[in-house]
């Protein structure tokens, strides 16, 4: 298959003031994740070169890995594109959320 890239933008509002950024992490050369704060709300971009699907979570700081974690996972399979909010209380399969609002 081919591989395609997706631009994804995500809106959260957080309780932050006085600060502005911008920031980035290459997670590797086809996963680029950014973000900025400003005036309170944080924004993060996903740009990603796969040929399937993509999948984005947030978890606890101390967590560390995937237990506890909310997360969107987004595939585009035939042209039609598929996002499912998700969340994941073991290392294993994410379970789909039964409030999708991600």
């Amino acid at each position: 298959k081919d591989s395609w890239s997706l631009g994804l933008v995500l809106l959260f509002i957080v309780s932050v003031t006085g600060l502005d950024s911008y920031q980035f992490l290459e997670l590797s050369p086809e996963y680029l994740l950014e973000w900025r704060i400003e005036k309170g709300i944080l924004f993060l971009r996903l740009n990603v070169s796969t040929n399937g699907w993509i999948g984005f979570g947030i978890a606890e700081p101390t967590s560390g890995s995937m237990q506890g974690s909310d997360m969107v996972i987004i595939a585009i399979l035939d042209g039609v594109s598929k996002v499912e909010d998700r969340y994941a209380m073991e290392k294993a399969t994410p379970l789909m959320d039964e409030q999708q609002d991600w």
